[in-house]
């Protein structure tokens, strides 16, 4: 049987080596500064809901980078120096195996982020509660804010119309029989460029729906008032604020002749493009399965066109818990990120020296977040002679799209804009995250760098 001793005196040391560090003090007065005093400076834009977004926001992302970029430099530097010092040699004629080496590091690393974030945490928290106790705040004011921000709203989105995956399946087929893209084209490509097609709205005409609430949320759905979330943009030559009529109602197939499904109209007035929320009043009950969601866009003469988010044009908000219970939950899963990047950290520590260490983590970290934002690109409509793409182009792109679906629920799951927008970070989310940035991926780069120790140390022995 192993004992878990050797490795717990691994963790020791790595705790007493990384708290020694000045770099470590740095990031606990950083992390301080950036949830207790960089709030008390922000001002929004000029609305209690604005200059609270802007307190969750702010702070969780200067928060999160700082804690990302020290989590880098602590793992990158604990086994090359030590290899490099050739303090490491003395350390493996101990009854402790390179194994417990790794995960007693990378131990102790995940005891001081969970320090950090905990600092964090309550920072934050500390914010949020003497921003929403300001003077300047109505009744009015701290009502909207816990029914907008302050709380986690599980959001349900309307999916794709199987009309749209046939044309897109059609036009795929097309263009790949016409030679006008390669036979390696992923379907999802053509099926984006469809769906954004799709979610164009033009000045004087309308766009809607369908939102299928899933029999779990029904029963939420009617105890509490819903929320209605939309996203759109406007070409940056015609920005000019938008007018329309929102019209919400209960599936035809499923609602009744009740006061209760009744459709809802809200009018919107002068709202600029970005993410907006409107709260449907407490009249409206979802009778059914569905609900149908509809927008009316205003003819004027300066009206732009819109073009609606591709993956969430809409959102159908559902009142599931707190802002505290959301904030922990959120913070668990940060936890998790950065016991990853520990791990990718500590691993090329093993593989290079210390300089090298850190670019090469960084690396990795910059190319998963360049393939999420060149994915992201707009998608050609194929209208006239195609232009074909140039040798760096075809040789990277496979690459980065791999690379984005590989890694595309993960950097799905970080949860800042979810608690900027009141959005649920569910506990399936951050059993997920546990289990993949925790277990999964700590354990084979883990067991890589194992294998790259063991010839190391036996290449120094001799």
């Amino acid at each position: 049987m192993i004992s878990p001793l050797p490795m717990l005196a691994i963790t020791r040391l790595t705790l007493r080596t990384i708290v020694r560090n000045r770099a470590c003090a740095g990031l606990l007065v950083g992390l301080m500064a950036t949830t207790i005093g960089l709030p008390m400076i922000l001002h929004g834009d000029g609305t209690a809901i604005g200059q609270m977004r802007m307190v969750i926001t702010y702070p969780l992302v200067i928060a999160f980078t700082l804690l990302l970029v020290g989590n880098l430099w602590l793992s990158a530097s604990l086994v090359s120096r030590e290899i490099a010092n050739h303090t490491l040699q003395s350390v493996t004629v101990k009854p402790v195996g390179v194994f417990g080496i790794w995960f007693g590091k990378w131990l102790g690393l995940m005891i001081i982020n969970v320090m950090l974030v905990t600092v964090s945490t309550l920072g934050l928290l500390l914010s949020v509660a003497t921003t929403l106790q300001h003077d300047d705040h109505t009744v009015a004011d701290r009502t909207a804010l816990h029914e907008q921000l302050l709380v986690a709203r599980q959001a349900i989105f309307p999916q794709p119309e199987p009309k749209l995956l046939e044309e897109a399946q059609w036009r795929w087929q097309h263009l790949i029989s016409e030679g006008k893209i390669p036979r390696t084209t992923p379907l999802a490509k053509i099926q984006h460029a469809v769906i954004a097609n799709h979610a164009r709205v033009e000045p004087g005409t309308s766009q809607s729906w369908t939102v299928s609430i899933p029999d779990a949320l029904r029963e939420k759905a009617c105890e509490k008032a819903l929320s209605l979330r939309y996203t759109f943009r406007c070409s940056p030559l015609e920005r000019t604020p938008v007018s329309g009529t929102w019209t919400v109602a209960s599936s035809p197939a499923t609602a009744a002749s009740s006061a209760m499904s009744a459709p809802t109209r809200l009018a919107v007035h002068d709202v600029l493009d970005g993410t907006h929320q409107l709260m449907l009043p407490d009249t409206f009950r979802p009778i059914g399965s569905s609900v149908i969601i509809t927008f009316e866009h205003g003819a004027t003469a300066d009206s732009p066109t819109l073009f609606f988010d591709t993956d969430a044009p809409v959102a159908l908000l559902v009142h599931s818990s707190g802002f505290a219970s959301n904030l922990l939950r959120a913070m668990l899963a940060l936890t998790c990120f950065l016991g990853a990047i520990a791990a990718i950290g500590l691993t090329m520590s093993t593989l290079f020296s210390f300089p090298v260490a850190t670019f090469a983590a960084g690396a990795i970290l910059f190319a998963v977040a360049l393939a999420a934002g060149f994915s992201e690109a707009s998608v050609e409509h194929h209208h006239g002679t195609p232009t074909k793409p140039g040798i760096m182009v075809q040789a990277t792109e496979p690459i980065l799209l791999s690379l984005k679906h590989a890694t595309r629920d993960l950097v799905g799951n970080i949860p800042i804009k979810r608690i900027s927008h009141g959005i649920l970070v569910s506990w399936e989310q951050t059993g997920e995250c546990i289990v993949v940035l925790c277990l999964i991926i700590p354990g084979v780069l883990g067991l890589l760098s194992c294998a790259v120790l063991r010839r190391k140390e036996f290449a120094a022995c001799v």
